[in-house]
Formats: C-alpha cells, structure tokens, sequence
C-alpha cells in the first residue's frame, strides 16, 4: 500500500508553505527512511498507509525565525488534531499539557522540527490559522520604518554620505540651495544618523574583541533607534 501524509498534516504543511512561500525545505521529511523503518517511528506510515508526523526546516527565511516557529507551536499546539512537537533539544506533548521537557533522543532537531499529529484526529478539515511574524509589526512600526526608507532613498546617490549627514543635521533638502525643511521628521532622521554614525566611529575606535554586542543588545538598540523617528 502506497504511504500519504494524513490529511490534517496535509493541510497544516499547506498553510506553512502559503504563509512563508520561499522558506527551505532541505530538511524537511514525512516518511520515515530505512532507518526510522526499524524503529517505533511516527514516520512509518500507519496500516491505512497514512503518516503522521512531519518534519518541516527550521529555516522560514522570514524576519525573525524564532519568532516565527514559536507562532507555529502556538498554533499546532490549539489544534485539535495535534500530538506533540520536537525541536532544538525540547519535546511538548498534548498529554502532558504542552509543557516543555528536555529531549534525549540522538537527533536535536536543530535543523527541523517534528510536529506529530494523532490518529484519531487525522482527518480533521479545521483551518490552520497562521499569524507570519511579518504581520506582528504594528502599524505604528511599518510608518517608522517606512519613513527611514524613504528618506534614505531620496538622499541616496545626490550626495556623498558625509554631506548627506550634514543636511539632514541641519534640515535642508537635497536640492542646492534649498530652503531649510519643514518635514519634522528630516531634522530627527538627522539626528538619529550623527549618532549612530558617533556610535559607529566609537566602535571602529575599539580595540577588537574587547566589546562583545549580542543580537539582544543590538535588537533594543535598533528598536530604540526606529522608535525615535518622527513619522509626522
């Protein structure tokens, strides 16, 4: 009998692709190979020839990875079809109320992550409603960062950076001989550029290896940074 993914799992791996169209499946599996064959695998398809597990790459090629694959969790885990999931050295099973346990088998599952569905609820139609992280930027943020997009592309290419610097910090156009701005947020994108220029300068003055800056640290500075800016 041929194998198939059950129709939940079916349907799950069809609202992930929708949702992140161009992520990496290299590491993505459904039946099990010779190996897991000699094993009690959830890869090996079921009398019916269903299969109910999934291994999906944990690369999304989405904004933030992680956030992106916590969201997926959430979802599967409401999900009435849902068993449990495997994913970088941590295992959450439906018996057990989701909670997170550390988990022993061989493979981390820091390439993929396993998502199991059950047997009883294999055929289960209910949507899949996935939220991509692309859309957890409030609209407050999308202005801000739209704002700094803008204005970067209109200075792009009519000055050197360095004069660049210099008209925004003083608040007048692009155009020789323009008057001074208007636009608050020109004269606080200036603001926000000499300073990260003088924390660039700073940094490049710094012995390497002596300051080590984390994607945390650097994650609140950006933030602080894109939330400074006017978008009046």
């Amino acid at each position: 009998m041929a194998w198939y993914s059950n129709k939940a799992l079916t349907n799950f791996r069809a609202a992930v692709n929708t949702k992140y169209p161009n992520r990496d499946k290299t590491s993505d599996g459904t039946v099990g190979d010779e190996a897991h064959q000699n094993t009690n695998s959830d890869h090996n398809p079921d009398p019916d020839g269903s299969v109910d597990a999934w291994d999906m790459d944990v690369d999304l090629r989405s904004v933030n990875d992680a956030a992106a694959i916590e969201e997926l969790k959430r979802v599967f885990q409401a999900h009435e079809s849902s068993q449990y999931w495997i994913h970088n050295r941590k295992i959450a099973n439906r018996s057990d109320g989701w909670v997170r346990r550390d988990y022993t088998g061989k493979n981390p599952h820091d390439k993929h992550v396993h998502w199991n569905t059950r047997e009883s609820h294999e055929d289960s139609n209910k949507p899949w409603n996935i939220i991509g992280v692309d859309d957890m930027f409030e609209q407050e943020d999308r202005d801000k960062l739209n704002v700094v997009h803008r204005e970067l592309t209109r200075l792009h290419g009519a000055f050197p950076i360095g004069q660049a610097y210099l008209r925004l910090a003083v608040g007048k156009d692009d155009a020789e001989g323009a008057k001074p701005v208007t636009h608050p947020s020109l004269k606080s994108l200036g603001d926000v550029l000499a300073a990260i220029k003088a924390d660039v300068e700073a940094i490049k003055a710094t012995p390497a290896g002596s300051v080590v800056i984390t994607d945390e640290q650097l994650e609140r500075v950006l933030r602080k940074v894109i939330g400074s800016v006017d978008t009046v």
